[in-house]
């Protein structure tokens, strides 16, 4: 699963850099789990620490195989 032609949305396509698009899509490619679901889900946010904006990325599948 998820190796040949990947799925983004256009919103995704325009608001996210593709360098980040492409350390998601990795993300997927490295997970140890049992199975794969076909929906995978990140919540992106911005937060500030320290003074410093950072990114943060939440990663779930949509079923919790």
């Amino acid at each position: 699963m998820f190796k040949g032609i990947k799925y983004v949305t256009k919103g995704i396509t325009e608001a996210v850099p593709e360098f980040l698009q492409n350390f998601l899509w990795y993300t997927i490619e490295i997970m140890e789990v049992k199975e794969k679901d076909y929906l995978q889900v990140f919540e992106l946010s911005e937060i500030t620490q320290d003074g410093v904006k950072k990114q943060k990325i939440i990663h779930f599948q949509e079923k919790q195989l």
